[in-house]
Protein backbone atom coordinates (compact mmCIF):
# COMPACT_ATOMS: atom_id res chain seq x y z
CA UNK A 1 0.00 0.00 0.00
CA UNK A 2 2.78 2.37 0.92
CA UNK A 3 4.49 2.09 -2.64
CA UNK A 4 0.77 2.83 -4.31
CA UNK A 5 1.45 5.95 -2.29
CA UNK A 6 4.65 6.82 -3.10
CA UNK A 7 4.52 6.06 -6.70
CA UNK A 8 1.09 8.50 -6.97
CA UNK A 9 3.13 11.01 -5.35
CA UNK A 10 5.96 11.23 -7.88
CA UNK A 11 3.44 10.92 -10.09
CA UNK A 12 1.23 14.08 -9.47
CA UNK A 13 5.33 15.58 -8.36
CA UNK A 14 6.49 14.78 -11.92
CA UNK A 15 3.00 16.42 -13.75
CA UNK A 16 3.89 19.39 -11.13
CA UNK A 17 7.01 20.38 -12.03
CA UNK A 18 6.84 19.71 -16.15
CA UNK A 19 3.99 21.84 -15.74
CA UNK A 20 5.74 24.54 -13.74
CA UNK A 21 9.04 24.57 -15.50
CA UNK A 22 6.97 24.94 -19.03
CA UNK A 23 5.40 27.68 -17.45
CA UNK A 24 8.34 29.45 -16.46
CA UNK A 25 10.10 28.88 -20.08
CA UNK A 26 6.79 30.66 -21.80
CA UNK A 27 7.03 33.53 -19.52
CA UNK A 28 10.58 34.15 -20.27
CA UNK A 29 9.83 33.86 -24.12
CA UNK A 30 6.90 36.33 -23.70
CA UNK A 31 9.56 38.41 -22.24
CA UNK A 32 11.68 38.31 -25.31
CA UNK A 33 8.96 38.34 -27.71
CA UNK A 34 9.82 34.70 -29.05
CA UNK A 35 6.61 33.16 -27.68
CA UNK A 36 5.73 31.53 -31.18
CA UNK A 37 8.71 29.24 -30.55
CA UNK A 38 7.65 28.10 -27.29
CA UNK A 39 6.64 24.38 -27.72
CA UNK A 40 9.97 24.33 -29.75
CA UNK A 41 12.22 25.43 -26.52
CA UNK A 42 10.20 23.27 -24.09
CA UNK A 43 10.67 20.02 -26.04
CA UNK A 44 14.64 21.13 -27.16
CA UNK A 45 15.41 21.96 -23.47
CA UNK A 46 13.00 19.65 -21.26
CA UNK A 47 12.16 16.28 -23.84
CA UNK A 48 8.32 15.27 -23.57
CA UNK A 49 6.70 14.60 -20.14
CA UNK A 50 6.72 11.65 -18.45
CA UNK A 51 4.25 9.47 -18.31
CA UNK A 52 3.88 7.75 -14.90
CA UNK A 53 0.95 5.88 -14.62
CA UNK A 54 -0.91 6.46 -11.36
CA UNK A 55 -1.14 2.52 -9.54
CA UNK A 56 -4.92 1.78 -7.75
CA UNK A 57 -4.51 0.39 -4.33
CA UNK A 58 -5.43 -3.39 -4.34
CA UNK A 59 -7.03 -2.88 -0.90
CA UNK A 60 -9.32 -0.49 -1.73
CA UNK A 61 -13.18 -1.62 -2.50
CA UNK A 62 -14.80 -1.87 -5.77
CA UNK A 63 -17.08 1.15 -6.20
CA UNK A 64 -20.70 -0.77 -6.32
CA UNK A 65 -23.16 -2.76 -9.03
CA UNK A 66 -25.71 -0.21 -10.36
CA UNK A 67 -29.09 -1.57 -10.77
CA UNK A 68 -29.07 -2.23 -14.62
CA UNK A 69 -25.94 -4.16 -14.22
CA UNK A 70 -27.68 -6.01 -11.21
CA UNK A 71 -30.78 -6.38 -14.21
CA UNK A 72 -27.96 -8.37 -16.98
CA UNK A 73 -26.62 -10.22 -14.43
CA UNK A 74 -29.93 -11.59 -14.24
CA UNK A 75 -31.21 -12.30 -17.58
CA UNK A 76 -28.06 -11.95 -19.48
CA UNK A 77 -28.29 -15.93 -19.20
CA UNK A 78 -31.21 -16.08 -20.05
CA UNK A 79 -30.54 -14.11 -23.93
CA UNK A 80 -27.42 -16.17 -24.45
CA UNK A 81 -29.58 -19.25 -24.25
CA UNK A 82 -31.69 -18.09 -26.35
CA UNK A 83 -29.93 -16.53 -29.24
CA UNK A 84 -26.42 -18.62 -29.35
CA UNK A 85 -25.36 -16.73 -32.49
CA UNK A 86 -25.50 -13.16 -30.88
CA UNK A 87 -22.26 -11.50 -30.07
CA UNK A 88 -21.79 -9.65 -26.77
CA UNK A 89 -22.59 -6.32 -27.95
CA UNK A 90 -26.31 -7.68 -29.72
CA UNK A 91 -26.29 -9.56 -25.96
CA UNK A 92 -25.67 -5.65 -24.78
CA UNK A 93 -28.25 -4.46 -27.10
CA UNK A 94 -31.03 -6.27 -26.18
CA UNK A 95 -30.37 -6.15 -22.24
CA UNK A 96 -30.35 -2.42 -22.87
CA UNK A 97 -33.96 -3.03 -24.84
CA UNK A 98 -35.39 -5.49 -21.71
CA UNK A 99 -34.31 -2.90 -19.00
CA UNK A 100 -36.39 -0.24 -21.43
CA UNK A 101 -39.08 -2.23 -21.20
CA UNK A 102 -39.13 -3.10 -17.59
CA UNK A 103 -41.96 -2.13 -15.63
CA UNK A 104 -40.14 -3.68 -12.24
CA UNK A 105 -37.19 -2.24 -11.67
CA UNK A 106 -37.96 -2.08 -7.77
CA UNK A 107 -36.08 -5.46 -7.38
CA UNK A 108 -32.80 -3.98 -8.55
CA UNK A 109 -32.81 -1.04 -7.73
CA UNK A 110 -33.01 -2.13 -3.27
CA UNK A 111 -30.12 -4.76 -4.68
CA UNK A 112 -28.00 -1.19 -6.14
CA UNK A 113 -29.17 0.86 -2.61
CA UNK A 114 -27.69 -2.22 -0.53
CA UNK A 115 -24.41 -2.04 -2.80
CA UNK A 116 -24.05 1.22 -1.96
CA UNK A 117 -24.40 1.13 1.21
CA UNK A 118 -22.15 -1.69 1.82
CA UNK A 119 -19.95 0.41 -0.12
CA UNK A 120 -19.98 3.40 1.61
CA UNK A 121 -19.52 1.74 5.15
CA UNK A 122 -16.65 -0.16 3.59
CA UNK A 123 -15.16 3.19 2.09
CA UNK A 124 -15.34 4.31 5.33
CA UNK A 125 -13.27 1.80 7.31
CA UNK A 126 -10.63 2.10 4.07
CA UNK A 127 -10.36 5.56 4.97
CA UNK A 128 -9.96 4.89 8.96
CA UNK A 129 -7.54 2.29 8.39
CA UNK A 130 -5.52 4.37 5.18
CA UNK A 131 -2.52 5.85 6.73
CA UNK A 132 -0.97 7.48 3.98
CA UNK A 133 -3.77 9.64 3.06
Amino acid sequence: MASNYYQNKVADMNNLLYDAVEKAIKRALAEVGMSDKADEVIVKIMGSKLKIKKQKDPLMPKRPKSSFLYFCDEHRPKVRKENPEFKMADVMKTLGKLWSECKNKDKYVKLSAKAKEEYESAMEHYNENNFYE
